[in-house]
């Protein structure tokens, strides 16, 4: 594991001083554009820094692609890219993590860890720690949230009824559904667009599905 980390941290090393050097920028203008220090960008071009949460604002400065921090099987990070519900989203002060999602049998989604991209913040959730965007892979909630729509997502407000929320359960799966009635042991939501087959509305055992996060609308513009 710690021969795979220091090779992606060298794999990231020549990127960022690659396409610095391109936009000749320096490594002190650099850090004044993503809230560091020139120190942090040296360290990081050299190999020494082999995990940090300015890898994705120098990445998007820089114009390199995200998937190079996406992890892999091999790579630092592990096979297990799902985010369980208990883990916190780290994210900067000025961008929002958007993060995919891999299909599961049930129409569940396995939200993956790391973000496949970052945005601006929108200015509702400008300062609220961890919050985050889901991109929607599957149309069982069109057209409130259409394939290839960005789901933003504020995990400190209070499950509401009558708002469509992110649900985890204990094994980092996910459902998007809008909330309809709590009960003492589960929680009532819908689909608005049913696969054939499937009921419009349906019941999650709070027992399984522990943590429920409110979505606060789209984004709105490409990324």
């Amino acid at each position: 594991m710690e021969d795979t980390t220091k090779k992606a941290a060298v794999e990231i090393a020549d990127l960022v001083r690659t396409a610095r050097e391109e936009r000749e920028i320096t490594q002190a203008a650099l850090a004044e554009k993503v809230g560091t220090n020139q120190q942090t960008i040296d360290k990081i071009e050299r190999g020494k820094i082999k995990r940090s949460s300015f890898f994705y604002p120098i990445f998007i400065e820089l114009g390199i692609s995200l998937h190079h921090l996406t992890p892999t099987k091999g790579r630092a990070g592990g096979a297990d890219q799902s985010l369980p519900a208990d883990v916190p989203v780290t994210t900067s002060p000025t961008m929002l993590p958007i993060r995919g999602a891999q299909p599961r049998e049930g129409g569940l989604i396995a939200v993956i860890r790391e973000p496949v991209n970052l945005v601006s913040r929108p200015h509702g959730l400008v300062n609220v720690r961890d919050a985050y965007g889901i991109l929607i892979i599957e149309a069982s909630m069109a057209p409130e949230f259409e394939v290839g729509h960005i789901a933003l997502v504020n995990p400190h407000l209070p499950a509401t009824e009558g708002v469509t929320c992110i649900f985890y359960n204990d094994n980092g799966l996910a459902t998007i559904r809008r909330l309809v009635r709590i009960t003492a042991d589960a929680w009532r939501v819908l689909q608005w667009n049913p696969p054939r087959g499937e009921r419009r509305e349906l019941s999650l055992k709070r027992s399984e599905w522990k943590t429920c996060h409110v979505t606060v609308g789209r984004y709105n513009q490409g990324y």
